[in-house]
């Protein structure tokens, strides 16, 4: 088919802000073998109306999300920060332009004052309903959707998943266009993340892809987009302490692949309150830790980390009240020894000579 310059030109703008705004939408979305207690994470990990949370940018070329499963250990302390910090807001919808074509949102989340993603969230779920752009070349563009979008179904246990269809309907650029997609999410993985701000414990990782189509209806052309992105969640902070994104656009055989990664400088070291009392002798230790566990009985796992949040060692022994580990020959210094059982776990600090 042959388009006139005009209309070219129109859909080229078209695509340029269906592609670009869709890379920095899905970052705004939601914009890291040792055995913890698994972490439950709930809507509070979700910012309310006048809550923001802050993420410092990474190079993400080539980046590796790491292992799934439980109790892992991301290290991704080598990072280095490659660009300004960003800021998320949440404002109450019915405040915000457009909201009218949005009725089931009650937040509406921006990073730069221009594109509002609006939001239904609540205890159970926070569901896409479409958003707002306001584009230097087209002008305000209305995204809304007529079937949401759930991102993420609350509380959020490790082997979650759910799969959730979406479509919604817009014009821009003199073009009506028709998007349908499907998002799936995974509670995929939860353990250790360290960073380059520390080492946070009982984290869990969430993956959500969405495939979706942007198809013009007069001319029957598609723009296809794929995501996938990785949220690693930890209670009591607002938004991600880490997350990563791959977005594959497909705009009439014209591709465009982009990595994007964030995390946040501003948390450290922070994990659930120990649920059970060890103690441990001799302390300093040289070859050997014996280690009390009142009223314990059955198998238990001990790992042993260094300051920099590293597994140095770990082993799994039956207790019938105290246990014997002997890791072996370890760097002298100073060490995180924690005990894990049925998902309670205790921690006590050692001396190493």
């Amino acid at each position: 088919m042959r388009w006139s310059g005009s209309s070219y030109h129109e859909y080229l703008c078209l695509n340029k802000v269906i592609t670009m705004k869709a890379i920095v939408l899905s970052v705004a979305v939601l914009v890291c073998a040792v055995g913890y207690t698994q972490p439950v994470i709930t809507a509070d990990v979700l910012p309310e109306v006048a809550e923001s949370f802050s993420l410092t940018p990474f190079d993400a070329t080539g980046f590796d999300p790491g292992d799934t499963g439980a109790g892992v250990t991301w290290n991704f302390s080598d990072l280095d920060a490659s660009g300004s910090v960003e800021t998320t807001v949440a404002h109450d919808a019915s405040t915000i332009g457009g909201h009218e074509d949005f009725p089931e949102a009650n937040v509406a989340w921006t990073n730069d004052g221009l594109t509002f993603t609006f939001f239904k969230s609540n205890s159970s779920v926070l569901e896409n309903w479409g958003s707002v752009v306001n584009d230097a070349d087209l002008g305000f563009i209305s995204i809304p959707y007529s079937d949401g979008e759930e991102l993420l179904t609350l509380p959020l246990n490790f082997g979650d998943t759910n799969e959730d269809d979406f479509e919604g309907a817009f014009s821009a650029g003199g073009f009506d266009v028709a998007r349908t997609g499907t998002t799936t999410m995974h509670a995929d993985a939860y353990g250790t993340l360290i960073t380059p701000a520390g080492t946070l414990y009982n984290v869990l990782r969430v993956k959500v892809v969405e495939d979706y189509s942007d198809e013009i209806i007069l001319l029957g052309l598609s723009t296809v987009y794929h995501f996938e992105q990785y949220y690693w969640f930890l209670n009591g902070n607002t938004g991600p302490v880490f997350q990563y994104v791959y977005a594959y656009v497909d705009a009439l055989g014209t591709i465009t692949e982009q990595e994007v990664g964030y995390y946040n400088a501003d948390v450290v070291g922070i994990r659930d309150i120990p649920s059970l009392n060890i103690s441990v002798y001799p302390n300093p230790a040289s070859d050997h830790v014996m280690i009390d566990l009142p009223g314990m009985q059955g198998t238990v796992q001990v790992t042993i980390n260094d300051l920099a949040g590293n597994l140095v060692w770990e082993t799994s022994v039956q207790t019938d009240g105290n246990v014997t580990v002997t890791p072996g020959q370890l760097p002298a210094g100073q060490y995180l020894l924690q005990v894990e059982q049925d998902g309670a776990f205790g921690a006590a600090w050692i001396s190493w000579q």
